[in-house]
């Protein structure tokens, strides 16, 4: 797989911008940013996305619902989805969705640039 445009889905401005900046100080890449499922799913048709850094918890539908939204569009061989959430045994839960790998809330720089580069964020 080829490096690519990365999408933050995020509802808390303070992580979504926190993110943001690695992407842009450590990787040199400028994330695509969306709050909410909805916006979410509008933007991976838009630009479609090489790495989908997901919150599985969002205001309007839940990660999964945004990973059945990208399979159903027949999307899903072309992102690398990391599902994010503060909920304990998350690479259980990754894998249950579908998800390429994951993020457990709170998480450390050097986790989140391993787990972006290693799914082709740059």
């Amino acid at each position: 797989m080829g490096f690519g445009r990365t999408l933050i889905v995020e509802d808390d401005p303070a992580i979504r911008q926190s993110l943001a900046d690695v992407c842009r100080l450590f990787l040199q890449i400028e994330p695509e940013q969306a709050g909410t499922a909805r916006e979410a799913v509008a933007l991976v048709e838009r630009h479609r996305p090489a790495v989908l850094l997901l919150d599985l918890v969002l205001p309007d539908e839940s990660g999964e619902w945004v990973i059945a939204q990208i399979r159903e569009r027949g999307w899903s061989d072309d992102v690398r989805i990391i599902v994010m959430s503060a909920q304990n045994e998350m690479q259980d839960k990754a894998h249950a969705v579908g998800a390429w790998d994951s993020l457990e809330k709170p998480f450390s720089l050097q986790v989140v640039t391993e787990k972006l580069r290693n799914a082709g964020a740059m």
